[in-house]
């Protein structure tokens, strides 16, 4: 006869690991953007003219990484904590 599996995450755990993941892709999101402004408007003589559908792609990619790497790792804690 084997055991029942322990409940490994609690139910209220996973909507705050997903809200606070967004807030960090959020955050990165416009950070990117931001650094990208600034960049831009500092005007470096030695910059090759960026596209800026490449720079606002650069961004996203740089918000989903965030996302999923602070989604990644708050879920892998809150598995590993113990009640």
């Amino acid at each position: 006869m084997t055991r029942p599996r322990k409940q490994t995450t609690t139910p209220a755990s996973t909507p705050v690991a997903l809200l606070v993941s967004l807030l960090i892709g959020a955050g990165t999101f416009y950070c990117a953007e931001v650094t990208y402004g600034a960049i831009k408007d500092y005007g470096d003589a030695g910059l090759r003219p960026f596209p800026a559908w490449r720079a606002h792609m650069g961004s996203a990619c740089v918000s989903m990484l965030g996302f999923m790497l602070c989604l990644f790792l708050l879920e892998s804690l809150g598995k590993g904590s113990r009640r």
